[in-house]
């Protein structure tokens, strides 16, 4: 029986290399499409999570002068503002701005001037949570800055920012990932080793089967040869072919006594 020497590569190399492609397709692309989702609802929870802290600062001052309140350092602006930075340690800064002036308020301090609102300033736009965390995600500035409008009814627009630093943000969404990230990678492990041992498993069901093909093949060799032997003994000798064996056993046998 004639073995091919191309059996390795139709049997283990073409089939194992497709399995692995359509592995690093599936699992690669799934998990990078799972990754994506996570990573966008766990921001959205993030921002969420922000909005939470400082709405009620941005409702409290849209029902009363915003810029006065800043300007004379008012208790109660002063206490939520150190509450803010105190829970928020991404917190850099808050501003209180309206055209004509402006103050940044700072934990355990005055509200010192900063610069008024440029003339071409709009009221800022309430963005949704899928906005802010999307807006979060494409920027790369140090800062990720977040508007209110709190113009108090017939005054001029006056906006409330803040600045959260960009980096803590990250951090934060980075721990929040780590177990899809572990999770993911356990997933790609397993998946290797499977497609190894599935390989491993391969060889050895080849080279016993080798074995046992060489075994029964040395085996088929054998029978063969005592076939054709017996066949040959069989034979019936002419007679002229008789007359001169016998003729050299008997010389042969004179001979020795001789």
């Amino acid at each position: 029986m004639i073995r091919s020497k191309l059996a390795i590569t139709r049997l283990i190399a073409l089939p194992y290399t497709l399995l692995l492609l359509l592995y690093l397709l599936v699992v690669g692309g799934g998990s990078f499409w799972l990754y994506g989702e996570v990573k966008s609802a766990e921001t959205a929870i993030l921002i969420n999570k922000l909005m939470v802290n400082i709405q009620p600062l941005a409702e409290r001052l849209r029902e009363t002068d915003a810029i006065s309140a800043a300007r004379e350092s008012q208790s109660w602006l002063i206490d939520d503002v150190n509450k803010l930075y105190n829970k928020l340690d991404s917190l850099r800064n808050i501003t209180v701005r309206d055209k004509e002036q402006g103050y940044q308020l700072l934990p355990n301090m005055k509200g010192d001037a900063v610069n008024a609102l440029a003339e071409d300033a709009t009221a800022a736009r309430q963005e949704s949570q899928v906005d802010s965390s999307k807006r979060f995600q494409e920027e790369t500035g140090e800062l990720f800055k977040y508007s209110f409008d709190v113009s108090a009814p017939g005054q001029s627009l006056t906006r409330l920012e803040f600045s959260f630093d960009r980096q803590t943000l990250l951090d934060d969404l980075d721990r929040q990932l780590s177990a899809i990230n572990h999770a993911i990678l356990l997933f790609a492990l397993a998946g290797a080793v499977s497609i190894a041992l599935a390989v491993l498993i391969t060889l050895f069901a080849m080279r016993t089967t080798r074995n046992l093909e060489s075994h029964f093949q040395g085996i088929y060799q054998r029978v063969e040869k005592k076939k054709s032997l017996s066949m040959y003994v069989s034979l019936p000798l002419p007679t002229e072919t008789w007359k001169k064996v016998l003729l050299r056993v008997s010389f042969e046998k004179i001979y020795c006594f001789a």
